[in-house]
């Protein structure tokens, strides 16, 4: 449990892109000993999607698709 003699900070970065169409796109990724995750959102159509691997291999293409394809709707 937290309490006021804890000394704990939380921040947020945001990447800001947009699609081929224009829409806006939300996003944080990361990751650690081999693993990575990606958050990303839609706010335009109340959309979003996160991905979580265990390789590196990939991933940024996967992202785009899929923006890609919720871009679509």
């Amino acid at each position: 449990m937290f309490d006021d003699t804890m000394n704990i900070f939380m921040g947020f970065n945001w990447f800001i892109h947009e699609t081929k169409k224009g829409t806006l796109l939300l996003e944080h990724s990361g990751g650690s000993g081999g693993s990575r995750s990606s958050l990303q959102f839609l706010p335009e159509l109340n959309s979003g999607f996160v991905i979580l691997t265990n390789s590196l291999a990939n991933r940024n293409i996967l992202e785009k698709e899929i923006a890609e394809l919720l871009d679509k709707k």
